[in-house]
């Protein structure tokens, strides 16, 4: 009974016509070769009849281009845009010179570098030194080091500007802002100097350190005196302000100045304090009225300075009365002593002056007042 299950069902195999292994019908379809137009033998994704090598599939309209001496993308062009130029080197000192060659890949003898004037010997190309004493042109550039174009006695390798005579190594140093004796230094150590000193904070004076140097040079000047060189607000040019603590003006004194203008003060405005109605009753020597109460209000002054100086406040009044709470504040609280009407329908007014003073620190001030004007009415 074991046996017969396998034989049924090669049996059922052998009349549908599936077997294993048996070789189907030849498929002609595209991409699986054969000699239809859609045909791709190499299996790159571009139909034989469109692949200029259809049995590569690295060469194709869709590949890239490398140097390898083929057509890699179809174009009918080989390598493009891996052309380089190179030149024979026939000394070795790689720079070459003749006739250019293309190629992607370095021909062997050849370099990229031109311009030896004479491959046959490789003392001679671009890159080359210069012999000081040699009249020869090892650097291929058409001159010589030991030309002396200035016609001064030093060759042009020794001599700075070998377009002026009056420069080489054994000129002396003069104020005119060039290098005389081709030291690398302009106007240093000049036959001509003055005294000068180091301005380190550029406000045209110096400080303590002196030097022998010339007119205009940069850091330097012929005037001293800076009392504080890292600073450019502080020197003798500059205006003594009470705006600061310390000495501007370096004459060892601060706050000293007292030629500037005077402070402008401004107590502010004329103001009407109160104005309540109380009661007022008929006594044996006329009326007696209620007290109106302490009335406050504020005084607010200001003051201005040309000079930008510091200033002090000081509030004074007339008569005395009302108390300030800040006097020496620009604004502050002022509280007015208690006031009573007179009679009934009458009011009683009382007028108070409140001073301002303002002075800078140099001394210089100015006044301006305000009238405050308290108000009580009876009924």
């Amino acid at each position: 009974m074991g046996i017969l299950v396998p034989l049924t069902i090669l049996v059922i195999l052998g009349c549908t016509g599936i077997i294993p292994d048996e070789p189907s019908e030849k498929d002609t379809s595209e991409n699986n070769g054969g000699s239809g137009s859609g045909n791709d033998r190499d299996g790159d994704g571009t139909p034989d009849a469109s692949d200029c090598d259809p049995d590569d599939p690295n060469t194709n309209p869709d590949a890239k281009e490398v140097c390898n001496g083929f057509d890699d993308n179809c174009d009918g062009e080989t390598d493009e845009g891996y052309d380089s130029t190179w030149y024979a080197d026939n000394d070795n000192d790689g720079y070459g010179a003749g006739e250019a060659k293309t190629a992607c890949e370095q021909p062997e003898g050849y370099v990229e570098q031109n311009g030896d004037c004479d491959d046959g010997d490789k003392k001679y190309n671009p890159g080359a030194d210069e012999e000081c004493t040699d009249e020869r042109d090892y650097n291929c550039d058409g001159s010589v080091a030991y030309d002396d174009n200035d016609n001064d006695g030093y060759a042009a390798c020794e001599d700075c500007n070998d377009d002026d005579k009056a420069v080489h190594t054994s000129t002396s140093e003069t104020c005119n802002n060039k290098d005389d004796d081709c030291d690398g230094k302009v106007d240093d150590n000049a036959s001509d100097c003055v005294d000068m000193y180091e301005d380190k904070d550029g406000d045209g004076y110096g400080g303590d350190r002196e030097v022998c140097g010339c007119e205009g040079t940069d850091g330097y000047s012929t005037r001293t005196g800076d009392c504080d060189d890292d600073d450019a607000a502080v020197s003798p040019g500059v205006r003594e302000t009470c705006a600061t603590s310390y000495d501007d003006d370096c004459d060892g004194k601060s706050n000293d100045y007292t030629g500037g203008s005077a402070p402008v003060a401004n107590a502010g405005r004329d103001t009407s304090v109160g104005g309540d109605t109380v009661d007022c009753v008929e006594s044996g020597y006329g009326y007696e009225c209620d007290s109106c109460g302490r009335e406050t209000d504020s005084l607010s002054g200001s003051a201005t300075d040309a000079d930008g100086d510091t200033m002090t406040y000081k509030w004074t009044v007339s008569p005395s009365g009302p108390s300030i709470d800040s006097s020496t504040s620009a604004t502050t609280d002022v509280t007015f002593p208690e006031f009573a009407a007179e009679e009934p329908g009458a009011c009683a007014e009382e007028d108070y002056t409140f001073t301002l003073t303002v002075t800078d620190c140099a001394g210089e001030s100015d006044t301006d007042t305000v009238v405050y004007t308290l108000s009580c009415c009876g009924r």
